[in-house]
């Protein structure tokens, strides 16, 4: 889950990014003014690092943090 607070209402997209900067999924998403917790489904992505990027529709980047798939 990702959770961000937004101003207003936009769209977000989460991306995941692999060890080798290839992006392997992403997810559109629209958020409404607020805390918003997101979901970002995982199944079938294999056993690795990854990172997490949720970027607005303006271009903002609302998060980017590191997560391990076991």
């Amino acid at each position: 889950n990702v959770v961000m607070t937004v101003d207003e209402e936009t769209g977000v997209t989460l991306r995941v990014v692999d060890a080798s900067g290839r992006t392997i999924r992403e997810h559109r998403a629209r958020a409404t003014a607020g805390q918003q917790t997101m979901r970002m489904p995982l199944q079938g992505v294999e056993s690795g690092q990854y990172l997490l990027i949720a970027t607005l529709d303006n271009g903002e980047v609302m998060t980017n943090g590191r997560f391990i798939v076991r």
